[in-house]
């Protein structure tokens, strides 16, 4: 066994101890292993799939990820180490840990040399990539678990799991854009009808394939056996589309197809791609009904229309929705029977509403009609059932029917992360906060490179009032990308709670300089600012939402109206989010910011109205 020497500490494997200066530490069991497990191994990656066949082989709780999380905390904490600036720990975003500091060894199992009369220890060295014995035996064990959930052999009752990769433009010198991108995006939604299949959601795969990370560290990164690869090549009224199969575990190309179309068949085609893609993974798998729309004649213009639109909405501020709108609505213009554009309206729409770029009553009025169209169009798509009841949450208020929705959606596409994410939304509202973490945390798992559906974890958190947690998920979706808008508007909301007001202050400020000075994120600062007493800064920001145009979300400044003081003016701001409809009125009752307001009747009353639309 190994003494292992870091910066002040050394740890003896053997006992195990661990000590500072000299002296003992107090340590739990599980951050000593956990520390053995890193130390041991400096330099080189433990994913967190390793971590948990290590730590909780038969967990099936569905809470891993925290798990994992609160033991490296507890393990920062012994070595008083800072994720934000690591000594010894570093993250690596969604995949795992990584032991940064030097680390030298003793070897205390060493025999005598025949000579000697003495049991001394050799002298310290630097370890290198070569592991201690009792590193080396556990290693081998996750190893072996992992490798067992990839090798084929071992997946015959197990869904096979698939990341399909955004195309290259192959005239562009292998460079992405929005049509290759919405061809990979469209297959991928086919193959997410195979009911023998699990496809990692759009925003991994597409996200992780821009880390230039190679095959088998993506596979891991994304808890996938099998990439799909692609090139598309435009040529007039024809295109080409290369596709091939990689294995995660070795990089070896499986299976390759070039196919050559008109772009009017371009619907037909990627329907053959799928299939042959999912019939190359296992013959047993079979699709689903296929979608009605799947025998629409599409005009080539209207589906370059559609594939621009969902360019757009994957971005996500104010002007790229109104953007993906307005491209969906030519799409439909032009082939008016085309299922996923009436989808994919939709879906801008519903977004639009919830972020109050647009009032409730255009956006979420022209979302269900969108939504009710394309369904008509087909009634498998899980897109368009979640999408109705986003909606009939958030505008019509009606609970019931819309957790039918979204249980309809889930059943459609097990594996649609959107469904779970909006479904835990309700939850959210309802108050049931435990059911409302577990679809959340299927959102993120489903979907682990995804920020909205890592950041709102948090959210959940937040309104469950379970700050620390909330805080330690912002810091993962920050590690994600710290320019990640709504994490700092969700965390200001934390802080504020927790009486952070400066740090408050300093998130929310954030958050409006990257949204572009978004109403929520202004309303919210207002806010913050009047619990500090600066009434006056409070005064200007509501002043600047009033002087804006835009449509001003009445929910948020009623609770800024709260915290100066001004009960009246907040109660009839909660009276024009009534009459208006605001999606934020489900939220009344478990809304932390208004756990002062509860008391009044006039409060009261506003809550039976919301409520007593369902």
């Amino acid at each position: 066994m190994a003494i292992l020497r870091f910066d002040e500490f050394e740890l003896d494997t053997d006992t195990p101890t661990l000590k500072r200066r000299g002296k003992p530490t107090h340590a739990q069991d599980l951050p000593l292993r956990l520390l053995i497990l890193l130390a041991s191994q400096p330099g080189q990656l433990l994913t967190r799939e390793a971590l948990f066949e290590q730590f909780w082989p038969q967990d099936q709780t569905g809470i891993l990820d925290d798990n994992l999380n609160t033991l490296v905390r507890k393990l920062r904490a012994l070595l008083n180490d800072d994720a934000r600036n690591p000594r010894f720990i570093a993250t690596v975003p969604r995949r795992g840990y990584r032991f940064i500091a030097p680390v030298m060894t003793d070897d205390t199992a060493a025999p005598p040399a025949p000579d000697d009369t003495t049991s001394a220890r050799q002298p310290a060295r630097r370890l290198t990539g070569a592991l201690g014995t009792i590193a080396f035996a556990t290693l081998s064990a996750i190893l072996a678990a992992l490798l067992w959930q990839y090798l084929p052999d071992n997946r015959t009752n197990q869904r096979i799991t698939v990341a399909v990769l955004p195309f290259n433009n192959a005239q562009g010198s292998n460079t992405r854009d929005y049509f290759s991108d919405g061809l990979a995006e469209d297959i991928l939604d086919r193959l997410s009808g195979f009911q023998g299949l699990r496809v990692v959601s759009r925003t991994s795969s597409f996200s992780a394939a821009g880390t230039q990370q190679d095959a088998k560290a993506i596979g891991q990164l994304l808890g996938a056996a099998t990439l799909v690869e692609g090139s598309v090549r435009r040529n007039q009224d024809r295109v080409t589309i290369n596709v091939r199969l990689i294995e995660t575990t070795n990089g070896f190309q499986t299976w390759s197809r070039q196919y050559q179309r008109q772009l009017s068949d371009l619907s037909a085609v990627q329907e053959q791609v799928a299939l042959e893609i999912a019939s190359a993974l296992a013959d047993e798998i079979t699709p689903r009904q296929p979608a009605v729309s799947a025998t629409v004649a599409i005009d080539p213009a209207a589906y370059d229309a559609y594939l621009k639109g969902r360019f757009f909405w994957h971005k996500r501020s104010e002007q790229d929705l109104k953007m993906a709108a307005e491209l969906f609505e030519q799409a439909i213009e032009l082939t008016p029977d085309y299922a996923p554009a009436w989808a994919g309206l939709a879906d801008a729409l519903a977004v639009l509403g919830f972020y109050d770029y647009l009032p409730p009553k255009e956006a979420f009025t022209r979302a269900k009609g969108a939504a009710t169209r394309a369904l008509q169009l087909d009634p498998k798509s899980a897109s368009a059932e979640a999408n109705l009841g986003y909606v009939t949450l958030y505008y019509d208020w009606d609970f019931e029917q819309a957790e039918a929705h979204f249980r309809q959606s889930i059943e459609l596409s097990p594996d649609y992360s959107k469904a779970h994410q909006w479904y835990a939304n309700l939850l959210v509202a309802a108050g049931r906060f435990e059911e409302a973490e577990r679809e959340m945390r299927i959102a993120s798992q489903l979907d682990p490179l995804s920020l909205i559906a890592n950041a709102a974890l948090g959210w959940v958190q937040y309104h469950a009032g379970r700050t620390d947690d909330a805080l330690a998920q912002f810091r993962l979706t920050e590690e994600l990308d710290p320019e990640f808008e709504l994490l700092y508007l969700w965390r200001g909301l934390t802080r504020e709670s927790r009486g952070e007001y400066d740090r408050a202050i300093e998130d929310l400020n954030r958050a409006a300089t990257l949204s572009g000075r978004s109403a929520i994120s202004v309303a919210a600062l207002a806010r913050v600012q009047a619990l500090t007493g600066h009434h006056s800064e409070a005064d200007a920001l509501l002043a600047e939402l009033q002087q804006s145009g835009g449509y001003l979300p009445a929910y948020e400044i009623a609770k800024a109206h709260f915290a100066l003081g001004r009960t009246p003016d907040g109660l009839q701001w909660l009276e024009r989010a009534l009459s208006e409809r605001s999606h934020s009125m489900v939220f009344i009752r478990v809304d932390p910011q208004l756990s002062d307001s509860r008391q009044s009747g006039e409060f009261e009353a506003l809550v039976t109205q919301v409520f007593d639309a369902e």
